[in-house]
């Protein structure tokens, strides 16, 4: 008797634990018009925020290149005022 009763009690306190897990991951079920919306706005998103990092990525690209090319002609121009002083 004492057995069976302190399993049926421990059975009753796993449920309970069991169903406040499935409360605390519980989702709200939503229709399917609304789960699609929802994907759009998220590829929507996506798309942009692609866009943006490319085109940072680009203008990275563009302004080292600037920098390096500005670089080089600033030693060309040293290097030839050095030469027009040994001349």
């Amino acid at each position: 008797m004492k057995k069976t009763k302190k399993k049926e009690e421990l059975k009753k306190i796993w449920k309970q634990k069991k169903n406040r897990r499935k409360e605390k991951h519980k989702k709200e079920e939503k229709s399917l018009g609304e789960k699609r919306i929802e994907k759009k706005k998220k590829q929507k998103e996506n798309r942009k925020n692609k866009k943006t990092k490319n085109m940072d990525r680009k203008r990275e690209k563009s302004k080292t290149k600037k920098t390096i090319e500005g670089k080089r002609r600033e030693e060309e121009t040293k290097k030839k005022e050095k030469r027009g002083e040994n001349e």
